[in-house]
């Protein structure tokens, strides 16, 4: 709710900055980047049984376990963009989408005997984006943009496990995707070639259902880009 928040307060604020309509932003090419704030929406469902097919595989059977996610991180990109006309520019970027991370705490048995256990699983993602920016200057120095594109992702899963005395891992496992994002951002332009950015992005569907369930990742974003 928070992150949907901020992309609303996006358009309001754009439009509280501006009096009447102007472009001091220039065509051609520019390079930046941005960093801001992730939250993930996995489905903790999978994820337990992943945990359990582990135990399994190392003979072990679920007792009673209980799970906990942390899907908050940061995020970063590195852009370059060409802005084509006055209301349309095309932009690729590297982005780091953060990560979130599983917890599970679980009481096991084998055959000799109860113990207990716990479990830790890490997804990780990045990506490489490619999206158009149809912008809409609202005066001489600030501007409301949205965003559509497609990320090229590679998302990783690592996972460890321990006793009271010693974590060992499990293993990882590596998948790429594609996937949809949208945005929404407002952007003020300085001396000319200066162009600070805050932005709402929704990244759609992210991971890879081999290993761990898909979900989406929602981002806010400061930036700033430099026209060349």
């Amino acid at each position: 709710m928070r992150m949907r928040t901020i992309g609303f307060a996006l358009i309001i604020c754009s439009w509280s900055m501006t009096s009447g309509v102007a472009a001091a932003a220039e065509r051609g090419f520019y390079v930046g980047g941005d960093y801001g704030l992730t939250k993930t929406e996995p489905d903790i469902a999978p994820l337990d049984s992943l945990a359990a097919a582990i135990y399994g595989s190392y003979g072990f059977s679920v007792v009673a376990s209980s799970s906990t996610l942390d899907t908050e991180d940061s995020t970063y990109s590195i852009i370059g963009g060409y802005r084509l006309f006055r209301h349309l520019a095309f932009e690729g970027s590297y982005m780091n989408l953060g990560k979130y991370k599983y917890d599970e705490r679980a009481t096991v048995e084998d055959d000799q005997g109860v113990v207990d256990l716990s479990q830790q699983l890490t997804m990780t993602s990045t990506g490489l984006m490619v999206s158009a920016l149809g912008i809409l200057p609202l005066s001489y120095r600030t501007e409301l943009f949205v965003r559509g594109g497609i990320v090229f992702t590679s998302n990783e899963i690592k996972g460890s496990i321990s006793d009271d005395t010693q974590r060992v891992g499990t293993g990882s496992d590596t998948a790429s995707d594609t996937d949809w994002l949208v945005g929404v951002g407002v952007g003020m332009t300085f001396a000319e070639i200066y162009t600070v950015r805050l932005e709402y992005q929704k990244l759609l569907e992210v991971g890879n259902s081999a290993f761990a369930d898909e979900a989406d990742i929602d981002m806010a974003k400061l930036g700033v880009v430099v026209t060349f």
